[in-house]
């Protein structure tokens, strides 16, 4: 069933007129403490080039964030970034709306993943994931094709689904299997799961080819307050 749009359940986000670039994060790189964070010695990973894909994980604890990058130290990250201090910085561009200080102290596991998509430039997925699976962020920039992220490692009721709208400027179709919402490019959804939890789904970007840039994420991490 899908959800119409009604001002309790979307909310057009503040400056968002200025569109995020189709990359979610900087070629889905893993800077080492220090060194030259975009050089392919700065993978961290467990890398998976079949059919073209690239994904690399890291876990730790959140150090600090900016604008652009999350810095883990722990025992994954110090193992990776030993002989650089111990810390593992995180390439992203995610959207303006979205504040990773939350997480700030927290042990999380960042994992990257790259695929050739229906678009000019590969589709990149980036999911933060904490203390027992659970899922903080999934961030997508590509095709957006029946797409599924599993938001409950044990439970597949608990998966979320998305789809762009055969439209050419259409909305984002997301949600569960039982109940989806309508999200316009610049604004926002609330996706309720069936454990009463929620999350917030952002449409950043719909591009020409037929590809977009999308943002679902715990409410707590979004920089505006719904109004």
């Amino acid at each position: 069933m899908l959800k119409p749009m009604n001002p309790s359940d979307t909310t057009r986000e503040p400056g968002t007129d200025e569109r995020m670039s189709a990359a979610l994060w900087g070629d889905a790189r893993v800077a080492l403490g220090g060194s030259d964070a975009r050089s392919p010695g700065g993978r961290v990973a467990t890398p998976s080039d079949v059919g073209g894909a690239f994904t690399s994980t890291v876990e730790g604890t959140v150090r600090r964030v900016d604008a652009s990058m999350m810095w883990l130290r722990g025992h994954a990250a110090a193992a990776c970034g030993a002989e650089l201090g111990g810390e593992v910085g995180v390439f992203h561009a995610l959207p303006a709306v979205i504040d990773l200080r939350p997480l700030l102290g927290l042990s999380v596991r960042v994992t990257t993943m790259s695929e050739a998509g229906t678009g000019e430039q590969p589709t990149k997925t980036l999911v933060v994931s904490g203390a027992n699976g659970r899922v903080w962020l999934v961030a997508r920039s590509g095709s957006v094709h029946g797409v599924t992220h599993a938001i409950s490692p044990t439970c597949h009721e608990s998966d979320v689904h998305a789809a762009l709208s055969q439209r050419p400027d259409g909305p984002l179709v997301i949600g569960t299997e039982e109940l989806q919402w309508l999200v316009p490019v610049g604004q926002s959804a609330h996706i309720r799961m069936r454990d009463g939890s929620v999350l917030r789904a952002f449409l950043v970007e719909r591009r020409a080819d037929g590809t977009a840039s999308y943002v679902l994420a715990d409410p707590s991490l979004f920089a505006e307050t719904p109004s």
